[in-house]
C-alpha cells in the first residue's frame, strides 16, 4: 500500500481547481479551460487567481488558427495581451 500524506498547499480544494485550469490551458483545450475556470469561480469567487486565469482562458478562446502575417503583427498582439494582463493587477 502506498499511502501519501496530504499537503495542505498542494491538496487544498482551491489549489486543485486552479491547477485544473492551468493543465487545460497547457493543453490548449479551450472548452475544458472554460469549464475548469467556471468550476473554480463557482467555488472560490473571490480567489486572487481568477482574474489572471480568465485573461488566459479568453486569450485561448480568441486565438486564431492562421499564423501572424509578420513580426509587427505578432508584436502588436503580444503588446495588447500584455496590456490586458497588466490591467488585471
Amino acid at each position: 500500500m502506498n499511502s501519501r500524506q496530504l499537503d495542505i498547499f498542494d491538496d487544498s480544494r482551491d489549489t486543485v481547481l486552479c491547477n485544473d485550469v492551468v493543465v487545460t490551458l497547457e493543453r490548449r483545450d479551450t472548452v475544458s479551460a472554460g469549464a475548469a475556470w467556471a468550476a473554480f469561480a463557482e467555488e472560490f469567487p473571490d480567489h486572487e487567481s481568477l482574474a489572471p486565469l480568465s485573461v488566459l482562458v479568453e486569450a485561448l478562446e480568441q486565438r486564431v488558427a492562421a499564423p501572424f502575417q509578420d513580426h509587427e503583427s505578432l508584436h502588436d498582439a503580444r503588446g495588447a495581451l500584455c496590456d490586458v494582463i497588466q490591467s488585471q493587477r
